[in-house]
């Protein structure tokens, strides 16, 4: 979510309108989800729901941003060393 928020949109220059960021969509995906199974925390959230979450955020990402998330850490590291 941090990635996406700072790296991928603020640093873009990207300014979403009220309540409509990358961060307030990606947290209100795992609200969703912690709602659905009745969980009152985030560490509540199994594995299987954390691997599911992180394949719809990319797709979020992707759809809000216009570019994919880079999975791999090196690509996360230049692409934040680039705006620094």
């Amino acid at each position: 979510m941090m990635y996406s928020d700072v790296v991928m949109e603020k640093a873009e220059g990207i300014e979403p309108h009220e309540g409509k960021g990358i961060r307030v969509q990606l947290d209100a995906m795992m609200g969703e989800v912690k709602k659905a199974k009745n969980y009152t925390s985030d560490t509540d959230l199994t594995t299987d729901d954390l691997k599911d979450l992180c394949e719809n955020f990319k797709q979020r990402v992707q759809a809000v941003l216009g570019k994919p998330f880079p999975d791999q850490s090196m690509d996360q590291l230049w692409r934040h060393r680039r705006r620094v």
